[in-house]
């Protein structure tokens, strides 16, 4: 997996992505006494903003579908996330991204 620590980018052809993943705390951060943190992210899809959303670090409401968006234009596309308050005591991990293509019908 990749580590998303300010941004991450990638380009992909197609209609459709899922990234998935999980934010957790640090061993021996300030997290491991029960507190809670929550990056706020703003996903870019083509240079624009798409939409900002929420990745909470906590194992009870984290979920592994970080960030998506379906029936895109069929193209090539260029996908940036950016943590808005990277924190140094837990990190976001990216274990998976899967990229749909619309298949031509010849």
């Amino acid at each position: 997996g990749v580590n998303l620590e300010n941004e991450y980018q990638f380009d992909f052809e197609g209609n459709a992505f899922v990234v998935e993943g999980e934010c957790k705390p640090l061993k021996g951060s300030v997290f491991d006494d029960g507190m809670t943190a929550v990056f706020n992210v703003e996903m870019y899809v083509d240079g624009k903003l798409d939409r900002t959303f929420e990745l909470p670090v906590s194992f009870t409401t984290r979920s592994q579908e970080m960030a998506w968006k379906y029936q895109m234009e069929n193209k090539k596309h260029t996908i940036k996330l950016k943590i808005l308050n990277p924190d140094k005591d837990a990190v976001c991990s990216l274990t998976n991204v899967t990229l749909f293509t619309e298949k031509k019908n010849n």
